[in-house]
């Protein structure tokens, strides 16, 4: 994804600081209904293997809906076995695919406040709910993940292991 990309009227962010890069360490990505078309398009017949190997069912958010919490599933980036950093996460310290990550990665950053996080999510978890909703693309690519294994730990879990949370 070129720099400056926007997606659901957000652009995306550049900072690369050492509370960023941790996340790759141990929270995985998530990947929106858009970038999956994105990458689908790239990779044409290419993209289910390439999914199969770089891509994870996550138990995913936690919502509130009418006074219920609820999760949305989410299809996130696969974790590295030996590691649980991202399997994009280079030895370098650096994004094996910066230019065309997830808009879980692209889109998010330490600098920016709770109010800015929580929207950003909101537009995407939007766009995800309805693709559950119609059993589209993304959800079945969820369910074709989770009935394989390929599966990651809920991100609140994730998130205790970070020292810049």
């Amino acid at each position: 994804m070129p720099q400056g990309q926007r997606i659901y009227g957000f652009m995306s962010t550049t900072c690369a600081c050492d509370a960023c890069q941790e996340k790759c360490e141990f929270v995985s990505g998530m990947v929106s209904p858009q970038d999956m078309l994105r990458w689908q398009r790239a990779l044409k017949e290419g993209f289910d293997a390439w999914a199969m190997y770089h891509l994870a069912a996550s138990p995913g958010a936690i919502v509130l809906q009418n006074g219920q919490t609820r999760r949305i599933h989410t299809v996130v980036m696969a974790r590295r076995q030996d590691t649980g950093a991202c399997v994009m996460f280079l030895p370098s310290r650096r994004c094996g695919m910066h230019e065309d990550a997830p808009y879980g990665c692209s889109h998010f950053d330490c600098t920016m406040d709770l109010h800015e996080g929580t929207q950003r999510s909101y537009a995407a978890l939007v766009d995800i709910d309805l693709d559950w909703a119609t059993n589209g693309p993304y959800s079945q690519l969820w369910t074709q993940l989770q009935a394989l294994g390929k599966t990651v730990e809920a991100p609140e879990v994730a998130r205790q292991r970070l020292r810049h949370p």
